[in-house]
């Protein structure tokens, strides 16, 4: 179970990154698409949007970047105030048995993620390899919650089967020792996911 669980946790943690880094270049290439198509309106006719040949072309692409980092800026401050920052301090907080609140919570992952792609677009002087070292913590904290969750989905009798074919039972993991071994783990997956290397 403990070898399932890393390996859950370093392919979540591979795939998480996969989609940070594809957003962000999505989103990279709509802002330079559309400035494009700006400068080629600039000379005066036809301008596809209201009366922006008219806007300096510094102003315009100041104002895409700006957008971007205030809605990132927006997104941490309304739903996860935690999600300030790299995350890093808190992952070694956790790891030194200090109990940080709302640690490996949904919200704070998903606003995580999200604020990532947004802030890493906008063209600020940042990259997503301290937030991806705290979601792959998050990641892994969250595989040790497993069982509990298939424990409240299914069916009791299911549940009971499930765990009798199977070594699966992470009720074990539950304790705060198996949890800092796999939240080490993604932050390990998660570094070794932001640089790009084959194993850290």
């Amino acid at each position: 179970a403990r070898w399932i669980l890393t390996m859950l946790t370093g392919l979540a943690t591979g795939l998480i990154s996969i989609g940070i880094v594809s957003a962000t270049d999505v989103i990279q290439s709509w802002r330079s698409n559309w400035i494009d198509t700006y400068w080629a309106y600039r000379d005066g006719v036809d301008s596809p949007g209201l009366l922006l040949h008219k806007v300096p072309f510094f102003v315009l692409y100041a104002s895409a970047n700006l957008a971007l980092a205030l809605a990132s800026t927006l997104i941490c401050q309304v739903f996860a105030p935690e999600a300030v920052g790299s995350g890093i301090p808190e992952v070694k907080a956790y790891l030194n048995g200090v109990r940080v609140k709302r640690f490996s919570s949904l919200r704070l992952f998903v606003v995580k993620f999200v604020a990532t792609i947004l802030s890493v677009s906008s063209g600020l002087a940042i990259g997503p390899e301290g937030p991806l070292v705290h979601i792959g913590a998050i990641i892994g904290a969250s595989c040790t919650k497993i069982s509990n969750f298939l424990l409240r989905v299914l069916p009791k009798q299911w549940s009971n089967r499930l765990w009798s074919n199977t070594s699966l039972d992470t009720s074990n993991f539950s304790t705060d020792g198996e949890r800092r071994d796999l939240v080490s783990i993604g932050a390990a997956a998660g570094f070794a996911a932001a640089f790009g290397a084959p194993i850290g």
